[in-house]
């Protein structure tokens, strides 16, 4: 892999077009931690959209990888070398697709696509029956929960890295810290479900609402999804359309959606619009306003932006 730093940018160019490689960041091993990496897919000339996480003991590349690769997110586990993934014990689930009843939620990864990877690694978390595990990792892709690994592989601490195989990629920005969240939860780790998620990747998404993870149960979490600078009881929807020819109705569009506050310039939260072409952000602040802007990936069209926008008010 040829990694550069873009200084215009601030960010870190990756190319790795002929051999599945790894970039390890300079940390020291963790065990309880978080990280995040957020990564643009640029180019692809293998077709198989091949990008993740791995996180490595220190240890060659033994360790485990979190990747989309040919339309499929998957886990597994290396001892020694990037051709022994196969050699995986019975307690990783090798290859596992994404928890029940999110299959339509896990985003592609296509060249031009952006998303936050981020992963959550315990050591020792409580399971349902109160028993310690040896270490859980759980796994997302732009805020929706992918998979779940129980593992007493290795016992030791790992550190953070990204892969990548026949494409280039840019890391925009990373971040992490420890001890992980979930370690503090212990036995109560677990979001409610609902019956209309949607594709959402903030705080205010749906998608932080899984049933899921070790020890998953029950509960409600509708304030503590608000953002305490923008939260409040509103919400803005709207649709992405393509415009049709003559005599032809519009047609929708599955866009990324942007929100920004009018009054600091920053991002509040980001989506993506169904197949429908609709989109919606909740749990905003009424008396602020904010700018909606769609992005095209395929980058056939401009960015559309549609600004001064208030936010309807739920208790109406």
């Amino acid at each position: 892999m040829v990694a550069t730093y873009n200084s215009s940018l601030q960010a870190i160019n990756l190319s790795a077009i002929d051999q599945p490689s790894v970039l390890r960041f300079s940390e020291p091993a963790h065990d309880n931690f978080w990280f995040e990496a957020d990564l643009r897919l640029n180019s692809d000339a293998i077709g198989q959209r091949h990008i993740g996480l791995w996180m490595c003991t220190g240890q060659s590349t033994q360790g485990y990888r979190f990747a989309h690769a040919s339309g499929n997110w998957s886990v597994s586990r290396f001892d020694a070398d990037f051709q022994d993934g196969a050699l995986v014990g019975p307690l990783v689930r090798d290859g596992d697709t994404p928890i029940a009843g999110l299959t339509g939620l896990a985003p592609s990864f296509n060249p031009g696509q952006r998303w936050v990877l981020r992963c959550e690694c315990v050591v020792g978390a409580w399971d349902s029956q109160g028993t310690p595990r040896a270490r859980v990792l759980r796994f997302f892709a732009g805020g929706v929960q992918i998979c779940v690994v129980d593992d007493v592989t290795y016992p030791g601490a790992l550190i953070p890295g990204v892969c990548l195989q026949g494409a280039t990629a840019r890391i925009e920005s990373i971040a992490g810290g420890a001890p992980s969240t979930l370690a503090a939860l212990g036995s109560q780790v677990g979001l409610r479900s609902m019956s209309e998620l949607r594709q959402l990747a903030s705080p205010c998404g749906e998608s932080w609402d899984q049933v899921g993870g070790p020890g998953a149960k029950r509960f409600g979490l509708p304030m503590l999804r608000r953002n305490i600078h923008f939260g409040g009881d509103g919400f803005i929807t709207g649709t992405i359309k393509e415009k049709g020819n003559t005599g032809q109705a519009d047609q929708p569009l599955e866009r990324q959606v942007l929100l920004m506050s009018d009054n600091t310039r920053t991002l509040v939260a980001q989506t993506w619009s169904d197949a429908l072409g609709r989109y919606r952000f909740d749990t905003l602040d009424p008396a602020q306003t904010y700018t909606v802007i769609c992005e095209d990936h395929q980058r056939l069209y401009r960015a559309v932006i549609a600004d001064r926008l208030r936010p309807t008010s739920t208790e109406r």
